[in-house]
């Protein structure tokens, strides 16, 4: 893999989210930026309008090394941070929703160890649930932050 392949895996994983049933629409940039989110959050889900949604940031390059100097391999290690979004509901339940489908999203990525050969190796991700309750959009939101760290091995 070219060491500037930071893309290939991306796709991979964003190609692993949107097979999960019911996830909402997954994006391959951030959208922190962005100031049209509602018609990029709010979906369908089950007939209803939802707000949920996923999207990437980064790769960030956390390190690399030299693993072989005879035949100039080059080891390097990417984290990338998705994060997903839930509408608040009333009744609770948003919440444990957006815990669910964190889940299913860190089982997705984490079934290929080298996401389809589009790397060399991946480590299990992490999440953590942001319940911050913020208003996003307008709406009542909580935030999901999944991590995931693959290595990449190139020539320089």
């Amino acid at each position: 893999m070219a060491s500037n392949d930071i893309t290939a895996p991306l796709a991979r994983m964003k190609t692993l989210i949107e097979a999960i049933v019911d996830i909402g629409p997954v994006y391959d940039f951030d959208l922190f930026s962005r100031t049209d989110l509602a018609p990029l959050v709010v979906t369908r889900i089950a007939g209803e309008p939802t707000m949920r949604a996923w999207w990437f940031s980064g790769p960030t390059m956390l390190g690399r090394r030299m693993v072989s100097t005879s035949s100039g391999w080059l080891e390097r290690t990417w984290r990338y941070t998705i994060y997903g979004i839930e509408g608040l509901t009333d009744d609770g339940i948003s919440i444990a929703v957006l815990r669910a489908n964190a889940l299913a999203v860190a089982d997705a990525i984490d079934v290929e160890h080298d996401l389809n050969g589009t790397c060399h190796r991946s480590a299990p991700s992490t999440f953590q649930v942001l319940e911050n309750r913020s208003a996003w959009a307008g709406i009542g939101a909580s935030f999901v932050q999944i991590n995931k760290e693959i290595v990449t091995l190139s020539t320089p």
